[in-house]
């Protein structure tokens, strides 16, 4: 009830003026998830929404929604008991999800028989690493770091063959990376973005972008003239590009800087700035091709923004009066996204809603 409440706050008070009907209230989760949920969509449509922050310690239980569903329905437990912020999850080409943790374990979710079963160990990889699911079946991990007491972040990198249920260590990335992204390119490539190389506690932020490519095990290292940033949103595109934008620079300050990576061709080419300096981001690919992104400004207000591919443009949709650190975005295959978790200043958590970016367009 005051999940349902806080997100009915956050449809009805505006800043700037907010579409009628951009922002619904959601079904209720089942298990309050204030901070860092993973959200799989699923083959069907479905939504899995996986582990979170909990003040003192992670969600290890799950829960699914249906395309058009009223309610969530529990999912199971995940075996892994570290399942918070900067775990990660991809949805393998089997239909299954596979979960990596904080501490270098894994977990498979079956949806067909809703059922969770633990992976295998990785070998070299460990804490905060990406993950990405690649084209030919496997899934790619990289980066991490704090390794028996140390706060080095690791260039470390394996593969994940389902067919054999086992982790190969494979050469590692050019730089020591974590916090950063992997994402899987249309080319069945993957490439790592952003992130933080050396010291977690006096960080640097890694330029430039890795790329690894499956059919050597190999990285190149590409997009040497991309912004400085960390924290930055990415997002591939629907033609193989991959979007950059905003982020933090080397002064821990937010910047509107952005820009489009060609993986193809090594290209990079600026792009609109983003039009306010965003913190806090998530963001989801749409169907119609377009990025949407939720983030935080620097009043702790949410800006619900949407970047158009082919006009290289940045459009402000809306901006509601409620501060919601640590959603997730998971975009749904009829054109909305569900924005799950987060919470405001004093902590309480926000719940579900969902955002139609549609009805933003036909609103002006």
């Amino acid at each position: 009830m005051l999940a349902a409440l806080a997100v009915a706050m956050l449809v009805a008070a505006t800043s700037g003026g907010v579409a009628k009907d951009l922002v619904e209230p959601g079904p209720s989760l089942r298990y309050q998830r204030p901070s860092g949920p993973l959200l799989v969509t699923l083959p069907s449509g479905d939504v899995l929404a996986i582990g979170g922050n909990l003040r003192f310690g992670h969600y290890t239980e799950a829960e699914r929604l249906s395309l058009g569903g009223r309610h969530w329905k529990s999912a199971g437990t995940v075996p892994s008991k570290d399942v918070g912020w900067l775990a990660d999850a991809a949805l393998l080409r089997d239909g299954r999800v596979l979960v990596i943790d904080v501490r270098g374990g894994s977990s498979l979710y079956d949806p067909a028989r809703n059922l969770w079963r633990a992976g295998p160990p990785l070998t070299t990889v460990k804490g905060w690493a990406a993950l990405a699911a690649l084209a030919d079946g496997t899934a790619l991990a990289s980066g991490g770091c704090c390794v028996d007491g140390k706060e080095n972040a690791l260039d470390v990198a394996e593969v994940y063959d389902p067919k054999l249920d086992r982790w190969t260590a494979v050469q590692p990335m050019h730089i020591g990376s974590v916090g950063h992204r992997l994402l899987a390119l249309p080319d069945g490539r993957a490439l790592a973005v952003g992130g933080v190389m050396s010291k977690v506690q006096h960080p640097a932020f890694v330029g430039g972008a890795d790329v690894f490519d499956p059919r050597c095990g190999c990285w190149k290292a590409i997009g040497r003239s991309l912004p400085h940033n960390g924290n930055a949103i990415t997002s591939v595109l629907m033609d193989g590009r991959v979007l950059f934008a905003g982020g933090q620079n080397a002064w821990n300050e937010p910047s509107t800087a952005a820009a489009i990576l060609d993986p193809k061709t090594d290209t990079v080419t600026p792009a609109q700035p983003l039009p306010l300096k965003c913190i806090g981001h998530t963001a989801a690919l749409l169907p119609d091709a377009r990025v949407l992104v939720v983030c935080m400004d620097l009043l702790a207000r949410p800006n619900i923004l949407t970047f158009q591919p082919d006009r290289g443009t940045w459009e402000v949709l809306g901006s509601p009066r409620r501060d919601l650190f640590g959603a997730t975005l998971a975009a749904l295959p009829d054109g909305r996204a569900l924005l799950v978790g987060g919470s405001g200043s004093k902590g309480t958590a926000a719940g579900v809603a969902i955002i139609d970016p549609r009805r933003g367009d036909r609103a002006k």
